[in-house]
């Protein structure tokens, strides 16, 4: 009988896990609880910023500098007015790179910019980048240093989108070879996440014609190269020399990912669009030829 009692009664094993059940399952449950809790909360800051740029978009981009006829130059872009192209709605219509496009045809971007009222909201804008058939539509701002927009939107809010920004080295007037611009490779498809795509031969070759427009000119910017580099790599240099400048671009075209042949003796200048990659130290950039238009 005793014998039949000692084999009845759980084991030390069996009852040191009934109490720590009672531990563990709470933990779990926080656990748990903590991680839906940052899952929704991404989700949330993420459409946070996708509405805000997309408000963005909506208020500031209006008519080109050389208007379609009739156009004012202070006429928001909104679907379904004849000429007008609002970049996030496809339903606009219209292809920014159709040359049938009166703005474009004059040479011209095919969008505009109320910088007015823009760097009233902000007065540390000092420009917008646009890719057409990509989502790449924002202003570009430029800080006392390279922290401070990584994860602040134009109006100051905090988000980890944060904002385009010009590398706080770069002179506003575009008077240095090497003007850079960042972004952050956001999941969600915002930002410079998209650059990604130009890895694509097809795209790449798709999709060489962006657009950079400050409050006193506009700019066609050619994409020539796609590579990705060291974070602290030569690509984030301002090259002060013409030498180490062309040097520098031969260097890149020769040891690109993606490019079409340009002549880096005959090239004065470059905007240099840079990403995160899933590399840790490693960078994607995009490297542009301006031209200035109009």
């Amino acid at each position: 009988m005793e014998e039949q009692k000692q084999q009845q009664q759980p084991s030390k094993g069996m009852r040191v896990y009934r109490k720590l059940r009672w531990v563990l399952i709470p933990l779990v449950v926080v656990a748990i609880g903590f991680s839906a809790y940052r899952v929704i909360s991404i989700f949330t800051e993420y459409r946070a910023s996708e509405q805000a740029y997309e408000a963005i978009n909506n208020e500031f981009l209006i008519a080109p500098r050389t208007p379609n006829p009739g156009a004012s130059d202070s006429v928001p872009y909104a679907p379904g007015e004849p000429g007008q192209l609002n970049p996030y709605d496809p339903s606009a219509g219209g292809d920014p790179l159709d040359p049938s496009q009166d703005a474009v045809s004059q040479g011209m971007a095919p969008i505009g910019v109320d910088f007015e009222r823009l760097r009233a909201v902000n007065d540390e804008c000092v420009g917008w980048i646009y890719i057409p058939d990509t989502n790449v539509s924002f202003p570009v701002m430029r800080a006392q240093n390279n922290s401070k927009y990584l994860n602040r939107l134009l109006d100051g809010t905090r988000n980890s989108a944060g904002s385009i920004f010009m590398d706080f080295r770069c002179n506003p007037d575009l008077s240095d070879r090497n003007i850079i611009l960042y972004g952050h490779n956001m999941s969600s498809g915002v930002m410079f996440s998209q650059l990604k795509k130009y890895r694509d031969k097809e795209f790449f070759l798709a999709h060489q014609t962006g657009y950079y427009l400050t409050p006193d000119a506009d700019y066609e910017l050619t994409i020539v190269v796609c590579k990705t580099v060291s974070a602290t790599g030569d690509a984030y240099y301002l090259y002060e020399d013409e030498a180490d400048f062309v040097k520098y671009l031969k260097s890149a075209r020769s040891h690109a990912d993606m490019k079409v042949e340009f002549e880096p003796e005959k090239t004065e200048q470059i905007f240099t669009l840079s990403t995160c990659t899933s590399g840790g130290q490693k960078r994607l950039v995009l490297l542009a030829i301006p031209r200035k238009l109009g």
